[in-house]
């Protein structure tokens, strides 16, 4: 079978032709005097519906920004039954700091490949974020990439935000999402195009029994949700050298073999989302509750 110009080996999903390939951000066409026009990074609002409205966008993110700064520093918030883990605030705080560097970085890069390395790279930390001593938190960086995480966390965050910008950010986050589901289900994402439903879900043939150590025939299609998330851990798996690990190795053989890792360049805006969903509304991020410091008595 000529598959043309997508893989035909594990080991070219590591070329960089082929891994996390993606679109460039579109050229802008405007003179060097013009500052904005000329900016060369991976964003450009074209938005403004005021001065009023940005100063209350504004004032809405420095707040919950300082409410959150305070809480993720005060000691008492990281607690596993009686103990208090300084050892895990200390780390929540790093690892937050180093997420909105990397946003930054995310936001700055010119260069497809480098936005994508550094996307995965913030939603392990991400990861990271959501464990929580005496919190069981089961959600992993690849659950961030589907719809459930979008509708169970995004949307509600942002509809907290003031108006005009609830609407605004509710917009890009589906948008986002609506166009990694498109890329990954057409054959820019899935090269053997016949296993894509036309109803909704994805062919995969074979899966991979544990008890038997053996494979075995998976009888229905995989989900649109359940296929991204697989796809998703598939190229971030290859980025870091997962393949060449027992399970990990199998789990590439049902997915990552029928997939080429493109990934679409909105893909890169999804760290940026996520930090503010974390600032707007932790508990829904994370699970975790701040210390109720209304009901203290100070001594």
């Amino acid at each position: 079978m000529d598959r043309g110009p997508f893989p035909r080996e594990e080991i070219e999903l590591q070329v960089p032709q082929f891994f996390l390939r993606g679109d460039d951000p579109a050229t802008f066409t405007s003179s060097p005097s013009d500052p904005v026009g000329a900016w060369a990074g991976r964003y450009r609002n074209t938005q403004y519906p005021g001065d009023d409205a940005l100063a209350d966008l504004i004032a809405f993110f420095i707040d919950r920004f300082n409410e959150h700064t305070e809480n993720r520093i005060e000691i008492c918030n990281h607690v596993d039954g009686d103990d208090i883990d300084f050892i895990s605030c200390f780390e929540k705080y790093l690892t937050l700091d180093r997420i909105l560097l990397e946003c930054i970085m995310v936001a700055t890069a010119t260069n497809s490949a480098t936005a994508r390395l550094m996307t995965f790279a913030v939603l392990d930390k991400f990861q990271e974020l959501c464990s929580f001593p005496g919190i069981q938190q089961t959600r992993n960086f690849h659950y961030f990439c589907t719809r459930p995480f979008l509708n169970n966390v995004l949307l509600p965050s942002f509809a907290m935000i003031p108006a005009p910008w609830d609407a605004f950010f509710t917009n890009v986050a589906t948008q986002l999402y609506d166009d990694l589901y498109s890329n990954i289900r057409s054959a820019r994402g899935v090269w053997p195009a016949y296993l894509v439903q036309p109803g909704g879900g994805v062919r995969v043939y074979r899966d991979w029994n544990p008890p038997s150590h053996q494979f075995v025939d998976r009888q229905a299609p995989l989900t649109d949700d359940d296929f991204v998330v697989e796809y998703v851990r598939s190229a971030r798996n290859t980025h870091h050298g997962y393949i060449s690990d027992g399970d990990r190795r199998r789990r590439f053989a049902c997915y990552g073999s029928i997939s080429t890792a493109f990934l679409p360049d909105s893909f890169t805006q999804l760290p940026l989302l996520i930090t503010l969903a974390e600032f707007i509304n932790p508990q829904s991020l994370s699970g975790h509750r701040w210390l109720d410091q209304s009901a203290l008595t100070f001594i």
